[in-house]
């Protein structure tokens, strides 16, 4: 059953009960890929970073707010984790679509 949609993001949050074990829970989901298709877009040249390098600040990833929650179920947390931690999880070839550069952070 639907109990929430962010009409911005596309999250929803979805209540989920399932029978055998007598569980219950919430279970988020987001259509992404259009925030993938954007990202790839933006690596795909190299002058979203070089305008922003000019202007001394660019967005170097979007990060799909259904990651932030697989994230936040592994125990990583982006909201306390410092920047270094941050760019390491982003420059892992497993996250490499959350970034708006082909190149490293």
């Amino acid at each position: 059953m639907l109990l929430s949609k962010d009409p911005v993001t596309g999250l929803e949050q979805h209540y989920i009960y399932d029978q055998l074990d007598d569980v219950i829970g919430i279970r988020i989901v987001q259509d992404y890929e259009p925030l993938l298709d954007h990202n790839k877009a933006l690596q795909a040249t190299d002058e979203h970073r070089q305008r922003g390098v000019k202007q001394s600040f660019w967005c170097a990833a979007k990060i799909p707010e259904v990651v932030v929650y697989q994230w936040l179920t592994e125990g990583f947390d982006i909201f306390k984790a410092s920047g270094k931690d941050i760019v390491k999880k982003l420059n892992d070839p497993a996250y490499q679509w959350c970034r708006t550069t082909s190149r490293r952070i």
